[in-house]
């Protein structure tokens, strides 16, 4: 069944990383419906808030994944 859930991640501010990220999803065949990164406070650490679609037991080994 199709559902759509919401992860939030903080992740190191450096080159590759969202790459990585959007990997997990890609290899799980998970669309990404929407993605936002920022800078936070904390210096070299950005939020990334990412809404994606797929199917509930593989969302859920994308949530144990990224982690």
């Amino acid at each position: 069944m199709n559902r759509e859930r919401i992860f939030v991640a903080w992740v190191s501010d450096r080159p590759g990383v969202l790459t990585r990220i959007a990997s997990v999803f890609f290899r799980r065949s998970i669309n990404i419906v929407s993605l936002n990164v920022a800078s936070t406070h904390t210096p070299r650490v950005s939020k990334m808030v990412i809404r994606a679609a797929g199917d509930e037991h593989e969302l859920l080994r994308v949530k144990r994944q990224i982690s």
